[in-house]
């Protein structure tokens, strides 16, 4: 290949060269060394290097989900040095390719970011946002937590396949009936459920009288990263009071989880952005983390077809 690029699947050997090339990137809430070794032994994770004069230059993974039918990007790395030269357009080519051998019934690619596109100079569509909110927790700020006016209730694992993810509740809590947490977008239905929950997540509901079905959800997960321990929740209602007992259950739930500070980042609808900002800063007097107001304040997940 031209510029003597090269292309291979990245091996546990090639940890401290990933490294290097990651280092500096998101302030320190880089996700990938965390993540490598974990992701290589998935057999649904392709993580594909690129190679330059005998140095790893570039770094992407793909995960496949929702019964092998979406292929989502995560992780693309092009080290500093060598960015504007279209090595990370060659690595995605390269990694395409090798993907299709494996996963042919893929029919779409996904991926998430803070950065608008340009939709009308690429394949990609917007499919929906969800908008950012995250605290500096210190933990002698808690007390200052008003009470709930709502009732949450602990959902299982068997409540979570059996009804939030009916089509009736998906339809109503799930824009596009897709379920995004912790960046990671995945169909919402029960194909999928080994993927989206893992041991230690925390997942509330609204409680339901009768046959009335939950009109909230929310999950919560410690999602630490390369410098800070972060509780990542999602929280999907359309009701504002549901909303802030969710987010409360979830500051709540973080601080016993976590040793010490740590910091808390919340996804939610544009709408219910207010509310939070009021709950957590205003009224909980909790302190605002810079990093997700200049730089990751949405998260917009785009897809395009395979």
């Amino acid at each position: 290949m031209a510029d003597n690029l090269s292309f291979r699947l990245a091996t546990l050997q090639d940890f401290d060269e990933v490294q290097e090339i990651s280092k500096g990137i998101y302030e320190g809430h880089d996700y990938l060394p965390l993540k490598y070794h974990h992701w290589l032994k998935q057999e649904n994770v392709i993580v594909m290097v690129a190679i330059k004069d005998g140095k790893i230059i570039g770094l992407e993974a793909k995960v496949i989900v929702d019964n092998g039918k979406t292929a989502v990007s995560r992780a693309r790395r092009i080290h500093l040095d060598f960015r504007g030269r279209s090595y990370g357009k060659h690595l995605s080519e390269a990694l395409g390719n090798h993907i299709r051998q494996i996963f042919p019934n893929i029919s779409r690619q996904r991926l998430t970011t803070s950065f608008q596109r340009d939709t009308s100079r690429t394949d990609y569509k917007e499919v929906l946002v969800q908008h950012i909110l995250g605290s500096d927790i210190d933990k002698c700020q808690l007390k200052n937590l008003p009470k709930s006016e709502r009732n949450l209730q602990v959902c299982t694992r068997e409540y979570f396949a059996e009804v939030i993810l009916s089509p009736a509740v998906v339809k109503n809590l799930f824009p596009s009936k897709t379920l995004v947490l912790e960046w990671f977008p995945f169909e919402a239905e029960e194909t999928n459920i080994d993927f989206i929950l893992k041991d230690g997540d925390q997942i509330f509901v609204d409680e339901c009288i009768d046959d009335h079905l939950p009109i909230s959800f929310s999950h919560g997960r410690i999602t630490p990263t390369s410098e800070f321990i972060l509780w990542s929740c999602s929280i999907f209602t359309q009701d504002p009071e549901l909303f802030q007992a969710h987010l409360l259950q979830q500051v709540q739930t973080a601080a016993r989880f976590i040793h010490g500070n740590f910091r808390f980042v919340s996804f939610q609808q544009e709408s219910m952005v207010d509310t939070g900002k009021e709950l957590l800063f205003e009224r909980a007097k909790l302190t605002e983390c810079e990093y997700f107001v200049k730089s990751e304040s949405s998260m917009i997940l785009y897809e395009k077809d395979w």
